[in-house]
């Protein structure tokens, strides 16, 4: 189940950041501004990272 809420969502997009949702869902917002969802999966040992859109045009993906 998700950690972060709309409304947690909503106020990370001010604070640049990392922040988890669980199960591997990550939301970036870097300094500039900009703020995308990113699924983290681990495949062969090896991370991978699977950017998955803006949060901007998406906020509420989130629970």
């Amino acid at each position: 189940m998700g950690k972060l809420t709309a409304v947690a969502v909503k106020a990370a997009l001010a604070i640049p950041g990392t922040y988890q949702d669980g199960d591997g869902l990550v939301l970036r917002v870097d300094k500039r501004g900009g703020a995308y969802w990113v699924l983290r999966l681990q495949r062969d040992g090896k991370r991978q990272d699977i950017g998955l859109g803006s949060a901007k045009a998406a906020p509420s993906c989130s629970r």
